[in-house]
């Protein structure tokens, strides 16, 4: 028996307001927990490569423009309130507010994609500490929202990748205006 909430028994599915507003604030919030993830990873790598013999001095330096950046106050572990603690910009209350979103607009294969990046975040919530830890696990957790857009845009939205030749017309048609 197929679940109702999926797309394969359900392609006649309209959107209310609130339910159009829910959508927004999903997408919001994965953006958000995308944003903050590139940017720890971006201190990380900035670590790994930095000179300083204290990698973990030059992460907790990178850090300070990201936490700054995102509006986070460094309170205790920056790393910590960056991926999990900071209210308004965590990567993983971002992820469960979306997932609390997509609980009332999102088809369960999206709720399944949101499910698997909030599970990564609680598994690996303790382990994180080096530079090349928070690399590994970010990763991670980028690569997985990417499988939650992919839902969004191939199995919610239907759409396809543009081929390169579509792509080439739809260029040759703007140079032409």
């Amino acid at each position: 028996m197929n679940d109702p909430r999926s797309l394969t028994d359900r392609r006649d599915y309209w959107l209310t307001d609130a339910r159009v507003y829910c959508l927004i604030w999903m997408g919001r919030c994965l953006e958000r927990a995308e944003g903050v993830s590139r940017a720890v990873d971006a201190a990380a790598l900035g670590a790994m490569e930095s000179e300083n013999e204290n990698k973990d001095e030059s992460f907790e330096l990178a850090l300070k423009p990201v936490l700054a950046a995102w509006g986070v106050r460094p309170e205790g572990n920056d790393l910590r309130g960056l991926l999990y603690e900071n209210e308004t910009s965590s990567v993983y209350r971002n992820l469960v507010r979306a997932r609390s979103n997509a609980q009332q607009v999102g088809p369960l294969e999206l709720m399944n994609a949101i499910n698997l990046v909030v599970a990564e975040m609680e598994r690996n919530e303790v382990s994180v500490k080096t530079p090349e830890q928070v690399h590994q696990f970010v990763t991670v957790i980028i690569k997985l929202l990417a499988n939650a857009y992919d839902v969004i845009e191939t199995n919610w939205f239907h759409r396809e990748p543009l081929s390169e030749q579509v792509i080439y017309r739809l260029f040759a048609q703007q140079q032409q205006q």
